[in-house]
């Protein structure tokens, strides 16, 4: 991560800006399950989702990838804190 992205992701975080940040972890963590890091990736959202945030309802495109990953790769982290759809619904 560069730099200013750090910086900027620590001045979120500062300023209460909650929504931002469990955004930018979700996206983050969405990359790197498709990058074939899904381990890691779980790990990630697992110690996101031990903070009891409310889950952001601006993910849902980050929800759908993940899931399919999921299913695809047989790997689900504990606690997923949004319902399912049918994968085959999924685009």
């Amino acid at each position: 991560m560069a730099k200013t992205s750090i910086k900027k992701l620590l001045n979120e975080i500062l300023s209460d800006d909650l929504e931002n940040v469990y955004m930018h972890i979700t996206t983050k963590a969405a990359e790197w399950a498709a990058a074939g890091f899904v381990e890691e990736a779980n790990n990630l959202l697992e110690q996101l989702w031990s903070f009891n945030i409310p889950h952001s309802k601006h993910v849902w495109l980050q929800d759908e990838a993940l899931q399919v990953i999921w299913e695809l790769s047989g790997k689900q982290p504990k606690n997923i804190p949004f319902t399912f759809k049918d994968v085959s619904e999924i685009e």
